[in-house]
């Protein structure tokens, strides 16, 4: 539980689940520092009340510096493609890049740099067609194609998990909400 002043580090943060997020964190009084790609992205991160930091989520030292002096990170990065392209393959290889080695990435510098918290929004779709059964989290996942490198990155979380700090994966469906493009159609 989150009761004192937290420094927390955001990926993803101007994206639909980032931007209501670290708008609840900094309304609760805590510092978020915001991955900025991009000068562009700086304005709306200093509006949403987090300070931007420039890095490449595949730069591991720009990663370890600007999660540097943060006790928590929330890795919300996504580039999930529009939905008229998501049953293409291809449509998917920058959300796998992200998943996998900006996860790797994000990880590294956080377990050099003594982040104690590490949050991961994955993906429910993980789990096979269990009909009308229950699916719990003792459910054996069934990754296929598209989600395989939602698993890598469950993978990378867990790896910060063993050295003995608390790694966190939400598994999520659909999002709706004011932002999500998926409303705005």
């Amino acid at each position: 539980e989150l009761s004192d002043v937290v420094r927390i580090f955001v990926t993803g943060a101007t994206g639909t689940l980032g931007r209501p997020t670290v708008k609840k964190l900094v309304a609760a009084g805590h510092e978020v520092r915001a991955l900025a790609r991009s000068a562009a992205n700086e304005p709306l991160l200093r509006q949403l009340g987090a300070t931007p930091v420039r890095a490449d989520l595949f730069d591991a030292t720009s990663v370890e510096s600007a999660v540097d002096g943060c006790q928590a990170a929330l890795h919300l990065a996504t580039k999930i493609p529009p939905t008229s392209d998501a049953r293409k393959r291809r449509a998917w290889i920058e959300n796998d890049r992200i998943r996998t080695d900006g996860t790797r990435t994000l990880v590294d510098a956080a377990l050099a740099t003594g982040v104690e918290r590490l949050v991961y929004p994955s993906v429910c779709f993980t789990y096979p067609d269990r009909g009308r059964d229950w699916i719990d989290t003792n459910t054996e996942i069934a990754p296929a194609g598209m989600l395989e490198s939602t698993v890598a990155a469950e993978r990378e979380v867990g790896r910060f998990s063993d050295t003995g700090r608390r790694g966190i994966v939400l598994r999520m469906g659909y999002f709706y909400g004011p932002t999500a493009p998926n409303t705005l159609d």
